[in-house]
């Protein structure tokens, strides 16, 4: 979906340690990045300065008045606690003809609480009419992830299980960390196991189902109209 887009000027929000932020910046795209989390900063500016990208800036808040090509958020809106009003937010932020490219979690994908921090997982339909209602037209919808995440699920619960939180404090915290990757033998001995060339095949075999429901998630091209 990125090779088809003009590179141009792009936010995006919960980077988490920044692997999209190089990914974009390699494919000539430059811009912001916004995050809460201050591990997710620390990792994310590593990140960036071991790729030698120097076209992405790491923001310590939300920008208000900047105008971007494109804004895109990843298994966020089920973090905001007023989804509509964000979304409303980012479309300020868009310049005419500007797109959101933004992905959700799937009611029923079966996330444990542990795992997500929290997040809300959504019905398709439900943030399709979220987006339309905004003025955004919606230009593409697409399943991801069946059947290999959809396999993985309950390693990836066990690799992030913990005590459930007892204070706001908490909850903020297992939110913020999310975006980062777990550490120790397993996640290391996994990463050496899974690779471009092992999850090439499982890519490509979740394009046959991109129009169906199986797969833990949806992502949503839109486009602003004005």
């Amino acid at each position: 979906m990125l090779r088809r887009l003009t590179p141009g000027r792009f936010l995006e929000i919960g980077y988490g340690e920044g692997d999209f932020l190089v990914t974009l910046a390699k494919m000539g795209f430059a811009g912001d990045g916004y995050d809460p989390s201050q591990q997710a900063n620390l990792r994310a500016s590593r990140n960036l300065c071991e790729a030698g990208v120097h076209t992405v800036n790491l923001l310590p808040a939300m920008p208000s008045a900047e105008q971007y090509d494109y804004i895109f958020f990843f298994e966020v809106i089920g973090y905001f606690e007023d989804p509509r009003r964000e979304l409303a937010k980012m479309i300020t932020l868009l310049k005419p003809g500007g797109r959101l490219l933004f992905s959700f979690a799937r009611e029923g994908a079966g996330y444990s609480l542990d795992a997500t921090g929290g997040m809300r997982c959504f019905v398709k339909r439900h943030i399709v009419d979220m987006v339309a209602d905004t003025g955004l037209q919606i230009e593409k919808v697409q399943n991801y992830g069946y059947p290999f995440i959809n396999i993985l699920r309950p390693l990836h619960t066990l690799s992030h299980k913990s005590n459930a939180p007892a204070s706001n404090i908490q909850k903020q915290t297992a939110t913020e960390s999310t975006g980062i990757r777990p550490s120790g033998v397993g996640v290391r001995i996994a990463t050496l196991v899974l690779n471009r060339v092992t999850l090439l095949p499982f890519l490509w075999l979740q394009l046959l189902f991109a129009k169906t429901s199986l797969g833990n998630g949806f992502i949503v091209l839109a486009r602003a109209g004005r």
